[in-house]
């Protein structure tokens, strides 16, 4: 044993949605990812040496618990949403935390933001993921953002299905390269982590990207008491429609329309519209609706009365409307005028 950090970053290597067999153009809609990272690792941060603890967050959850002693069981990562743009080729998020502590502290590390890539080529599919972990040499702090991980083999496997979902079972997961100096040099590149075992669900879309599994991804060291840069959630995905020339003049009269949103999961959709209003950035309208599942949902909205006093006054009102969903990467935005009539 060479390192305690390498041990802590061992945690992070694997937990992903691999493909499966689906129509083109289908997106994933929900789902879970079952997978321990490395079960030599869990036992050691529970064990007499390390004498520490493993905690899970966000909707990841760990059956049976870790204890004393006791490393516990495989992680389950709920599914946040993804792309399969072609049979080959399909990408998912989780969302989920698992933090790792031991030795009074010194050995702390947390992964998040787990997603699974399968980009049709021969580096694929992968694992990326997020994680911060403590340094051992004065408590500074190394973020990782969007870093290759792990490298899954499906090779001789074959996915089931039962009540709509695709399981991939036991699929092997092994160190990469880019992976192994996230352990400090404690597992070689090409180590074996857990098998993982993952299910996922698509429905009808059209998804538009599998992501690249040649990312490299960034690692920035951050000083004590700072703050780790911030990541961006793994999965899922919408657009916003753009308000016609009828729309923006209801808008200007005070009457409400209709906004239509594709979102690619289930999930609560937030519309917010946020403008100049006496002399400061303020919403001028929001609404909140939740969607089933994959496809359009349509929300209907109208200025607030301070917006409309502030057209009335201004003769006219510039305003930036966003369309947020839980684990959405980028959220899409439409900026317009409106004119007093």
């Amino acid at each position: 044993m060479r390192s305690i950090r390498s041990l802590s970053l061992a945690v992070a290597l694997s937990t992903p949605l691999l493909i499966a067999p689906a129509a083109q153009g289908a997106v994933v809609t929900g789902g879970h990812v079952d997978w321990g990272v490395k079960q030599s690792f869990r036992g050691y941060v529970t064990g007499p040496i390390a004498a520490g603890s493993i905690a899970t967050s966000d909707g990841a959850t760990q059956t049976p618990p870790a204890s004393l002693n006791n490393g516990g069981g495989p992680f389950r990562f709920p599914v946040t949403g993804g792309d399969q743009p072609g049979a080959s080729q399909v990408s998912a998020g989780t969302r989920g935390k698992v933090r790792f502590s031991g030795h009074a502290g010194q050995l702390d590390f947390t992964i998040f933001n787990v997603r699974v890539v399968f980009d049709g080529t021969a580096s694929g599919p992968c694992v990326i993921a997020d994680a911060d972990t403590k340094k051992l040499n004065g408590g500074s702090t190394e973020s990782y953002r969007g870093v290759r991980f792990a490298k899954l083999d499906p090779t001789g496997i074959t996915p089931t299905s039962a009540g709509g979902s695709t399981t991939w079972a036991n699929v092997p997961a092994a160190l990469t390269a880019e992976g192994a100096p996230a352990f400090a040099g404690f597992y070689e590149p090409g180590s074996g982590l857990d098998p993982v075992t993952l299910t996922y669900a698509t429905g009808a879309g059209s998804g538009t990207s599998a992501g690249a599994c040649a990312k490299r991804g960034s690692v920035v060291t951050v000083p004590p008491g700072a703050t780790p840069p911030a990541s961006k959630p793994a999965g899922a995905t919408l657009k916003l429609g753009r308000p016609t020339r009828g729309q923006l003049k209801l808008l200007a009269r005070g009457k409400s329309v209709a906004t239509r949103v594709r979102v690619s999961q289930a999930g609560k959709v937030t519309l917010t519209a946020k403008g100049r209003i006496a002399r400061r950035t303020r919403t001028a309208a929001k609404v909140v609706r939740r969607a089933t599942g994959p496809g359009v949902v349509t929300l209907r909205w109208k200025l607030a009365k301070s917006a409309r006093r502030e057209l009335v006054a201004k003769r006219k009102l510039t305003l930036k409307l966003t369309a947020t969903l839980p684990g959405a990467v980028k959220p899409p935005t439409r900026s317009f005028t409106l004119r007093r009539p």
